[in-house]
């Protein structure tokens, strides 16, 4: 089963008027950490002031730069865990 499909099966069991507020919780918990897992490309933010490569942060969480102070392509950003895809950037 792909990670994809298992979102879609998890969200179908996610009715508040059949399942306890555990069994929600957890389901929530458990798409959230598979979806953590799709990967997705980081955004292009700005020229850096003395670079011309520029910067990239997580379109999950844009929360600020995913690269590392050595200018490094992580697999993960940092602030929230989000699987990250650097082909064709």
């Amino acid at each position: 089963m792909e990670i994809k499909e298992a979102v879609k099966f998890l969200k179908k069991y996610t009715d508040d008027e059949v399942y306890t507020c555990k069994c929600l919780t957890s389901h929530s918990m458990a798409i959230s950490a598979l979806e953590k897992q799709i990967s997705m490309k980081p955004v292009f933010v700005h020229p850096l002031q003395f670079d011309d490569c520029g910067d990239y942060m997580c379109s999950s969480c844009q929360k600020g730069s995913v690269l590392d102070p050595y200018g490094n392509k992580p697999d993960y950003c940092h602030y929230c865990g989000q699987k990250l895809d650097w082909s064709d950037l």
